[in-house]
């Protein structure tokens, strides 16, 4: 393009996106000469004007327009008659008015731009930048000393677009293409998806999304990024009635429900955020290879507040934490001293300055680990001396994610501005660095969300206290629990059944929280022949587990079969908050969705009730509530100071309210690491 001209129609001294426009381009350092035309003005931003296209002493290669709707058509042809080959259009008035005229207008555009072999850019957008190319033309501020990257960014807000450019610019990142879509007329969501994607110098494109108009040309672009190595983040505007508003009347597409246009954009392959600065920070920290899948986060800090603050922020926003392998822990324990709490977050502040470095290699370097992420708790090292300290620590940071590959990044637990060492540290060593702790958190947690992360380990021997035997410590506090009993073999099985009315229920009675997990529960049994074929498939998938002991007989808890809503109520002794109740919905979805009700104990029979009535879970349930807050209380008392008090964890999962009365169907209880001597 070296030789032809930009050229700006309507600019003018009296409007902000002219001088923008202009400024931007002659910033940015694009090679070629740039021009300005108005009829009255010898110049505008220091550019000279020019009376019309025609007096132009060249050709052009850019046009931009900015005038007045009805203007736009002539000046487009003014330009393609001059050799335009992309046009950008600023101007509104046409199809997001939602007029018939507006309408017919932006199609005459379209037309001529496509007869001509023009690319059109708009109408009613903020312009684009081809930092590749060194061309910024974009009527918004944008951060000074951006440069060409690898993010992309493509957005139907053109008011937004310098956000998203200052946010990636302040995380560190240079961009590739951008473009601000508008009205989309010729060059939409989905045309500039697969333009950008198909570029190799992009890593990631970041789409800020109004309104889709059409959503299966949106979802196989998406795909075919994503296919292509490309990872696709977008911030979806327009979830709530009130922004639904405001979105049409910018782009003039429907913009559906926020849940499920979410459900729909990940579905396609997009990762989607709700913020500016998560969606930056998340370009930031995406790897060019992917993690493996069993590949989690491993937590440092400097104190044990920062090291809980960090834990806490990756229980909220689900981060996946990795499990320090066997030969981390050992390498751990050489470097920190006894009284070191080992696991993740791992709290630094036992370990000596010069150990630092072999702990960081310790923990980059275990296979688990896919990123680490250490919380800063002091301000950004600069050169001075009193500072070499933390300087020689972060170098170890760094040292360690050079030898293994392993990704790291520091996050400050407070806002603070980058010291002159700090950009020249992660320049040299492409050690990330934020000044937003959980912005980061929350970014990684995208990248390893907690459903990926491996199984807990099991228990300790002791630990929980199945089924068979809470039961009979629930009988033994006077709390009703559905019919049945321990089975030694497939013999008594049978027995057990016969004293039931079918149907019946067959488990296995080793003490394993989620018995449904690995195969040991068989429902609705009414036939002896059912019976002994469930016992066989119980045995053989708990043996495959690995938890049955070799040469002892299979035993089974046999129970009557019954119906009703299905409530989780859990007990739970926190050292801070003391005993509380959880209610939620119970069964197989109880982990899929946060109680209904949580309340501190002791409470009353009233301020209980009020909680269960006053919340969804009462509503489900009706006239049933009255049966779950009188056995929710009587738990509540035996779990406070009666006879479930050396518990640390009571949960029932489920109670079932039937007609007869509500029922604990299956319980787990964890006892106190010191039981209680009272009484």
């Amino acid at each position: 393009m070296t030789g032809d001209g930009f050229a700006l129609l309507g600019a003018s001294d009296r409007t902000p996106w002219s001088h923008w426009l202009l400024n931007n381009v002659r910033a940015q350092g694009w090679p070629g000469p740039v021009w300005a035309v108005h009829p009255r003005l010898a110049e505008a931003s220091g550019v000279p004007c020019y009376p019309s296209v025609a007096d132009l002493p060249g050709r052009v290669a850019i046009g931009a327009v900015a005038l007045r709707a009805e203007l736009v058509e002539q000046a487009t042809r003014d330009l393609l008659t001059a050799g335009a080959r992309t046009v950008l259009v600023i101007s509104n008035g046409f199809r997001e008015t939602g007029h018939a005229e507006g309408a017919r207008r932006e199609e005459r555009l379209r037309a001529i731009c496509a007869e001509a072999g023009a690319l059109l850019l708009g109408p009613n957008c903020s312009g684009f930048a081809h930092y590749d190319e060194r061309l910024c033309a974009i009527a918004q501020p944008v951060p000074a000393g951006l440069t060409a990257g690898d993010v992309s960014v493509i957005s139907q807000s053109g008011a937004l677009l310098s956000g998203v450019l200052e946010a990636l610019h302040r995380d560190g990142l240079g961009v590739d293409r951008c473009y601000s879509i508008g009205n989309g007329a010729a060059f939409d969501l989905a045309r500039a998806v697969a333009s950008v994607a198909a570029r190799p110098t992009t890593r990631v494109l970041c789409l800020l999304v109004e309104g889709v108009a059409e959503p299966d040309r949106l979802a196989a672009a998406i795909g075919e990024a994503r296919a292509g190595g490309r990872h696709v983040i977008v911030l979806k505007l327009g979830a709530s009635t009130a922004a639904r508003e405001v979105a049409r009347s910018h782009t003039g597409a429907v913009v559906g429900a926020g849940r499920l246009v979410r459900a729909w954009l990940e579905r396609a392959g997009a990762t989607v955020v709700n913020s500016i600065d998560l969606m930056a920070r998340l370009a930031a920290l995406t790897p060019r290879t992917p993690a493996a899948p069993d590949q989690a986060v491993f937590l440092l800090a400097g104190s044990g507040g920062a090291a809980a603050l960090a834990g806490d922020l990756a229980e909220q926003h689900g981060l996946a934490l990795a499990r320090p392998a066997a030969d981390t822990l050992a390498r751990l324990r050489e470097l920190l001293p006894p009284t070191a709490h080992l696991g993740n977050p791992l709290d630094l502040v036992g370990g000596a300055p010069a150990t630092r470095g072999a702990i960081y290699q310790a923990v980059c370097a275990d296979p688990g680990v896919g990123a680490v992420l250490e919380a800063y708790t002091i301000a950004w090292p600069d050169a001075s001396d009193g500072r070499r300290w933390h300087r020689a620590g972060m170098e170890g940071l760094a040292a360690a994610t050079a030898a293994t590959g392993t990704p790291v990044v520091l996050a400050s637990v407070f806002q603070q501005a980058p010291t002159d060492w700090l950009d020249d540290f992660r320049r040299r060593t492409g050690v990330r660095t934020a000044a937003d702790l959980e912005t980061t958190v929350a970014a990684l947690a995208r990248l390893y969300p907690a459903s990926r992360a491996a199984a807990p380990a099991a228990d300790p021997a002791g630990a929980v206290i199945g089924e068979a035997a809470g039961r009979a410590a629930l009988t033994a506090a006077g709390i009703d629990v559905v019919p049945g009993g321990i089975a030694s073999g497939v013999e008594e099985a049978l027995a057990q059944a016969g004293a039931l009315t079918p149907p019946v229920v067959v488990k296995t009675a080793a003490d394993i929280p989620h018995k449904g997990r690995v195969g040991g529960v068989r429902v609705g049994l009414r036939t002896p022949a059912e019976i002994r074929t469930a016992c066989a498939d119980i045995d053989a998938a708990v043996r495959a587990a690995g938890l049955a002991v070799d040469g002892q007989p299979a035993r089974f808890l046999v129970q009557q079969m019954v119906a009703g809503p299905e409530i989780l109520v859990g007990l739970v002794r926190d050292e801070v908050a003391g005993p509380t109740v959880n209610l939620g919905v119970g069964g197989w979805a109880a982990e899929l969705s946060a109680p209904a009700v949580t309340l501190a104990l002791p409470t009353t029979p009233t301020e209980l009730a009020a909680a269960v009535t006053g919340s969804g879970l009462g509503r489900a349930v009706g006239d049933a509530a009255a049966g779950l807050v009188d056995i929710v209380q009587r738990l509540c008392a035996a779990f406070v100071d009666g006879a479930l008090r050396d518990y640390e964890v009571v949960e029932c999962n489920p109670v079932i309210l039937t007609t007869d009365g509500p029922r604990v169907v299956d319980v787990l209880l964890i006892p106190h690491l010191a039981p209680s001597t009272e009484g």
